[in-house]
């Protein structure tokens, strides 16, 4: 693909499909919600289950539902029950994040290249309308404006606190 040919603008009708579908789709985990912090995920993910380890516990899924006579005594009929669901529920989940992640590229992707020279492109008109001088009459306004991004503050003007 050529990236200076950008497919878009995203017409706002399929953005605000897009959005319909995202929200209908927050709105159906809304019951599988875990309000975990970032160490809460780091903690729990330091013995959790990644796609590579994904096989062997499918395989331990076959074991103990096959062989539940090799299990300690400590390990009951519910807890074989439980470990099969919970093991459903992270394979549901890495099959909906591949799809995520997809939309996620997808969008990034588009970003970075939509978003690639716009600043450059932005700095010349910007240059240019500095170098017009307030001879075509509105540029000056849209140069303050554009002035704005890039305002910096002495450091005399830096407030203070009291001390």
């Amino acid at each position: 693909m050529n990236h200076t040919q950008i497919p878009g603008p995203i017409p706002a009708a399929v953005q605000a499909e897009i959005r319909k579908h995202l929200r209908d789709a927050l709105t159906l985990l809304a019951p599988y919600h875990l309000d975990l912090t970032a160490q809460a995920r780091i903690a729990l993910g330091r013995g959790g289950l990644g796609p590579e380890s994904l096989p062997f516990a499918e395989t331990a899924r076959r074991l103990m539902n096959t062989f539940p006579d090799v299990l300690p005594r400590s390990v009951k009929d519910s807890d074989i029950t439980a470990y099969g669901e919970r093991l459903d529920t992270v394979t549901a989940c890495q099959d909906l994040l591949a799809d995520a992640n997809a939309v996620t590229a997808t969008l990034h992707n588009l970003d970075v290249a939509a978003g690639a020279g716009l600043m450059d492109t932005a700095r010349t008109a910007y240059k240019s309308a500095q170098d017009d001088g307030g001879r075509t009459a509105g540029v000056e306004a849209l140069t303050r404006e554009m002035s704005q991004r890039y305002a910096r503050t002495s450091a005399s003007a830096t407030p203070t606190p009291d001390a």
